[in-house]
């Protein structure tokens, strides 16, 4: 199970984080987890190619991004970004999980 988990305050999305498998086929073969990498390394390539205040992590099946500024470009990829998961979380819900935390 892939789990994406996000805070929000005042709807601005101030941290995201992606971690586990989703485990919908053999390895090399799993769309769902190629399907969410893309997604992930996608915004992971665009917020470094911003010069702002944003901190990614990239570990063993965990990204981990904490958006420390108010960039209207930053806030909309990660929207972006949570639609697309939720995109695929809506045909597959046995394979990512997402939840949501209000920090207000």
């Amino acid at each position: 199970m892939i789990e994406v988990n996000y805070c929000s305050d005042n709807n601005t999305i101030v941290s995201l984080s992606l971690k586990g498998h989703a485990e919908s086929g053999p390895y090399g073969q799993d769309l769902i987890c190629a399907a969410c990498s893309a997604i992930a390394f996608g915004l992971m390539n665009a917020l470094d190619n911003l010069d702002v205040d944003v901190s990614i992590y990239q570990g063993a099946n965990e990204i981990r991004i904490e958006n420390d500024t108010d960039s209207i470009e930053v806030r909309n990829y990660l929207q972006l970004t949570i639609m697309q998961l939720m995109t695929i979380a809506s045909s597959y819900p046995q394979f990512i999980q997402i939840q949501r935390k209000e920090l207000s």
